[in-house]
């Protein structure tokens, strides 16, 4: 493991570089096992995964947040000089996975020596002591936080909420042959988001909650009676991971569609 904690000169990397997702694992291993952290069995796919650009869309409380946190921070330790972004459309989508990423920076025997500086204003900025750079932004007004922005991988949180002003200003901060990771939970709106879903260029991953290894039947029967059964909106997005019919929507989707004349 000494490679990920090896003290890099600061400065500026060569300008080629390829991406190393097959030490994540082990990266995860000694980062996270003093958190209890176990990598379970459907998450290794998606972590080694060399994919550039990766989407998924998944139910609630699976994992996405750790993953998350460890391509983000392994990409900074393995990466020198390079920078990184996690981004999301609102400051209560990136505080949760910010202020964790904050903790682990500060508190992590492994992590803490490495860290030069952490900034929160005006937006989230740590330096580590390799040149690397991990920003966090809001999208901000029609996107406006990502412009004048250059990275090398973004990772997107709660990605169903972004606004289509806030994708075409983040599309442009991503550099030539760098990473673009988008994790978001389906509310049903043809958006953006569900748009990626179904490209073909971006590797797509969908864990429905069941796969979470404390997800019984107790709790799937309780989450099924407070939504309104298996197939309300609220279920089908939360704990199956699809995008379904939008909550609280006037019409049915289905429905809606099926009343459209067919294309002459």
């Amino acid at each position: 493991m000494s490679g990920f904690w090896h003290r890099w000169p600061r400065r500026r990397a060569a300008s080629s570089w390829h991406p190393a997702p097959a030490g994540r694992p082990a990266f995860a291993a000694a980062l996270l096992g003093g958190r209890g952290f176990i990598l379970r069995d459907y998450q290794r796919g998606s972590l080694v995964d060399p994919a550039p650009r990766k989407l998924h869309q998944d139910g609630r409380d699976v994992g996405k947040t750790t993953e998350i946190e460890l391509c983000l921070l392994h990409f900074a330790l393995t990466r020198p000089g390079r920078e990184c972004l996690l981004c999301a459309q609102w400051q209560h989508n990136l505080a949760p996975t910010a202020e964790r990423l904050i903790a682990l920076c500060r508190q992590h025997p492994l992590l803490a020596p490495r860290v030069r500086r952490i900034t929160r204003s005006p937006f989230l900025r740590v330096e580590w002591d390799n040149g690397a750079l991990l920003l966090g932004k809001i999208a901000g007004h029609r996107g406006v936080n990502f412009q004048n922005t250059h990275v090398d991988f973004i990772a997107v949180d709660e990605a169903q909420n972004m606004l289509d002003p806030g994708w075409d200003e983040l599309f442009p901060a991503l550099n030539a042959g760098g990473l673009l990771y988008v994790y978001g939970v389906p509310n049903g709106l043809r958006n953006r988001f569900y748009r990626l879903s179904r490209d073909e260029s971006f590797a797509q991953y969908r864990w429905p909650s069941r796969l979470h290894p404390d997800f019984d039947d107790e709790k799937d029967n309780e989450l099924a009676r407070l939504y309104g059964g298996r197939e309300a909106p609220g279920y089908v997005h939360n704990v199956l991971g699809e995008h379904g019919s939008p909550a609280g929507s006037v019409f049915t989707l289905a429905r809606l569609e099926a009343c459209f004349l067919p294309e002459c």
